[in-house]
């Protein structure tokens, strides 16, 4: 199992990332980080990233090979769920001396993600894919089903705060609604909900989450539709806030408002319409996959739309997932197979093959 050690610094030259001032000497790396094969048809490489007490410190850890049939509790990970972004790879990931370039967006949510007192696995398509063999990628796309129904926990980062007085409402609200919310310490805490639900300013209403949370890129993106659906445990997280993802739908879902024609304008409704979508098809796979224990019980209080039996047949899901975009044409088919029922990616007639 080889192993490699990872330093995330700033631009390169003289530029700075956003929140780290410091970037070691370029002229200590070679360019070019060069992955090797992987040694198995199940195989994947894992991200382990190390823990820091300084927000604005180096990013340390190291990426280490694993096959998904290996059945050991300490070779668990969690995925990431997230939106590339349409900048430039603007930071740098150096890599035993060797350097590979990210977006800004998984350098903030590597950031937001790694803990204070202990190292984490994560799963990161960015890092674990050898974006450069097309091989590879048709390799680990076909596996994506299967990479995030292993997972721990799938996080699903929509980004930055901002720090706007709407982001912050909207956060409060959510954490009021939840079971439970991320501390300092970035552990699921129970008794933030409580706290939250005590504050007299910026206390939020649904309408901040709709006009905040919705409108993040995430929500409009096609392959994040599968990686929903197929995840045991969920949560959703910008910048250091998460709560859970039964707990943002049940906000969101069993909103009275939402289930009245008048109560919403055709535009809010449609944002979440996403979610819903995405709720129902996780409620359906669940209970095609004996999952159902992972059902939240509540779920049987939302007015259901499009919640049949064959709603997974591969024309349904085509539909549902229309208006969800793809850099890649081809993802449209492809980020889709791994959910639809009566399809088996195993079958090479769904090879997916980029060539």
């Amino acid at each position: 199992m080889s192993t490699s050690k990872i330093t995330i610094t700033g631009l390169p030259g003289n530029e700075v990332a956003p929140g780290n001032d410091t970037q070691l000497p370029s002229q200590n790396y070679e360019p070019s980080y060069q992955y090797s094969a992987l040694p198995y048809p199940d195989s994947i490489r894992v991200l382990v990233l190390e823990p820091s007490a300084d927000e604005e410190g180096y990013l340390d850890g190291k990426i280490v090979e694993q096959r998904l049939s290996d059945d050991c509790t300490e070779l668990g990970y969690n995925a990431l769920s997230y939106v590339w972004g349409e900048e430039k790879n603007t930071h740098e990931i150096h890599i035993e001396g060797h350097q590979l370039r990210i977006r800004k967006n998984l350098d903030s949510a590597l950031r937001h993600l790694r803990r204070r007192d202990h190292p984490i696995r994560l799963w990161v398509d960015a890092l674990c894919i050898d974006q450069n063999s097309l091989n590879e990628r048709n390799h680990q796309v076909q596996q994506m089903r299967t990479i995030f129904s292993s997972a721990l926990e799938t996080i699903i980062y929509l980004g930055d705060l901002m720090g706007g007085n709407i982001e912050k409402s909207a956060w409060n609200f959510l954490e009021r609604h939840a079971a439970w919310a991320m501390n300092q310490n970035r552990d699921a805490d129970p008794g933030l909900p409580a706290e939250r639900e005590k504050m007299t300013y910026f206390r939020g209403e649904i309408s901040d989450v709709e006009i905040e949370i919705l409108e993040r890129p995430w929500f409009k993106r096609l392959w994040v539709f599968q990686e929903v659906v197929v995840s045991k445990i969920l949560s959703i997280q910008c910048g250091d806030r998460r709560i859970s993802w039964n707990d943002f739908c049940k906000a969101l879902l069993l909103l009275p408002r939402y289930h009245d024609r008048y109560g919403l304008s055709y535009g809010l409704s449609r944002k979440v319409d996403v979610v819903r979508d995405m709720f129902q098809a996780r409620w359906r796979y669940q209970e095609l996959h004996d999952m159902d224990h992972l059902l939240p019980p509540w779920r049987s209080l939302i007015q259901t739309y499009n919640l049949k039996h064959n709603m997974l047949n591969v024309l349904d899901v085509l539909q549902i997932a229309r208006k969800l975009k793809a850099s890649d044409p081809r993802d449209k088919i492809f980020g889709l197979l791994g959910i639809c029922s009566g399809i088996n990616v195993n079958d090479e007639r769904f090879a997916i093959d980029y060539n």
